[in-house]
């Protein structure tokens, strides 16, 4: 059940609209007579193989993307877990000051996750006021008799933390070249009119077998395209396959 309800997801109007115009094109060719031979292995040159490459790119995007934001939580985790459990906390400040860090660390997620999930607002300057502000938290380490040696450390993992930031907003901001993106969807749109004499002639061999064949070509290049549209952009939130960054969130579960 829950496989054919994945499959109808890419399912849309276009799909039927492709495929009618489809058979209504290649009925034309019937009727005027205008049929012959194409090579089909141009269906996969010119549209498919475009498809395929931006679809395979996108998910490795999406790979990358969860590499990084699972780097950032691993290294907010490792800078909280410092703050907290390092031998300096002693004294009524001590509860204190593990509260702070806390709502910090869980402020500058959110942050993050507003800047790479809203397209309209630019949150980079908030993330990095965060990032200020963390930083002179660990620089005020030296006052608790903690070591340079230790606080170098620390701040290593703040400096993964951008690091992973700047990846991961670069992901968000930059996907397929639209170039590519215009080509293939030009050729899936003008694909039935420029093929429908190949299903015309197919009519010819066997009966009702060219609007068979159009009506397979359209559903396939079009369940393609509405699956490169759906993991385009891993943060939107519209596609099966998209990041859950509230879920991936294991900091704000665990801690």
């Amino acid at each position: 059940f829950y496989m054919f309800r994945d499959f109808l997801y890419v399912v849309d109007l276009r799909l039927f609209i492709i495929a009618i115009i489809s058979v209504f094109a290649t009925r034309a060719c019937e009727v005027y007579n205008y049929s012959g031979s194409m090579p089909t292995s141009l269906i996969g040159l010119a549209v498919v193989f475009p498809i395929v490459f931006s679809i395979n790119s996108a998910f490795q995007r999406r790979d990358e993307a969860l590499e990084q934001y699972g780097s950032i939580n691993a290294n907010l985790a490792s800078i909280y877990f410092a703050h907290v459990n390092w031998p300096y906390h002693s004294g009524d400040s001590a509860q204190d000051r593990e509260l702070e860090i806390k709502d910090l660390v869980l402020k500058l997620i959110e942050a993050i996750k507003l800047d790479i999930t809203v397209e309209s607002n630019d949150y980079k300057k908030e993330v990095y006021q965060y990032f200020n502000v963390l930083s002179k938290k660990n620089v005020a380490l030296r006052d608790l008799d903690i070591s340079s040696g230790e606080i170098s450390r620390i701040n290593n993992w703040l400096n993964n933390v951008i690091i992973s930031f700047e990846r991961l907003s670069s992901i968000s901001d930059y996907r397929t070249p639209k170039a590519l993106r215009a080509y293939s969807k030009i050729f899936l749109h003008i694909f039935p009119i420029l093929f429908a004499p190949y299903f015309a002639y197919l009519n010819v061999q066997v009966q009702y077998l060219g609007f068979i064949v159009a009506i397979g070509y359209s559903a396939v290049l079009v369940m393609l395209s509405n699956i490169q549209d759906q993991v385009e952009n891993p943060f939107d939130s519209e596609g099966l396959d998209d990041i859950d960054l509230e879920r991936e969130n294991r900091f704000k579960k665990v801690i």
